[in-house]
């Protein structure tokens, strides 16, 4: 019985480390823990040998030699922690959450043109608007051109800002426009388009299993008062 209690310590330390490799290979663990494990475990077999056959220099242990020092309860204490350490170690799952929010995906083809469309309209009557329009008409310049210079880098950031805030004042900012008629009906009509795509742009990034999860949690709160919006309607 001794023999096989001995043995079978062996194999339940190699299946520890055994198992604590296989997670070091899957990379959720650091390469370190199983430096740390093997190590720990060349140490228990090193008091085993000089609990069993004695040290180099002839002295025997002072141990039981049929166990070879398993049986001491100082020793079980540091396997056992050791053992739960590996454990621990093999079960925690390393994640990585990504901050990048920028996106690839989305068609702001009909979003650009016609906000454009309506910011050209706006610059030709110039005159017609105060200080405090002309910054939040240069803020709206400024996230139109974000989102729709070629080749730029979409962030949902810019999206929700041209979504929630920029379309939105833009429109109250042509509304209070002294312009004809015709004029402001042909921006309020762009601006109204744009605010439609954007709307879609949003909820379509929201649902899309690509859009990161930093992108979803910009998106999301937006996404859910764009659908209680059109539930309205």
């Amino acid at each position: 019985m001794d023999k096989l209690s001995l043995v079978l310590k062996y194999v339940a330390g190699l299946f520890l480390i055994g198992l604590l490799g296989f997670f070091v290979y899957l990379g959720k663990v650091p390469a370190d823990v199983l430096e740390v494990a093997v190590f720990a475990g060349l140490a228990a077999i090193g008091v085993h040998a000089v609990g069993k056959y004695g040290s180099a220099s002839g002295d025997a242990g002072n141990v039981d030699p049929k166990q070879g020092g398993f049986v001491q309860p100082y020793l079980l204490a540091v396997l056992g922690a050791v053992s739960c350490m590996c454990l621990i170690a093999a079960c925690a799952t390393t994640t990585t959450t990504s901050t990048d929010t920028t996106v690839t995906t989305p068609n702001l083809a009909s979003v650009c043109t016609n906000t454009q469309s309506a910011l050209t309209v706006i610059a030709a009557v110039s005159a017609a608007y105060d200080d405090d329009t002309s910054k939040t008409i240069s803020s709206a310049s400024a996230v139109v051109a974000d989102l729709c210079t070629a080749g730029a880098t979409v962030d949902v950031a810019s999206i929700a800002k041209l979504a929630q805030m920029t379309l939105p004042d833009l429109i109250t900012v042509v509304k209070g426009l002294s312009i004809d008629a015709t004029t402001k009906a042909t921006a309020l009509a762009a601006l109204a388009i744009a605010q439609v795509a954007i709307n879609t742009v949003v909820t379509q990034l929201d649902a899309s299993t690509t859009t990161s999860a930093a992108a979803k949690a910009v998106l999301h709160p937006l996404a859910l008062k764009i659908h209680a919006a059109q539930g309205v309607k």
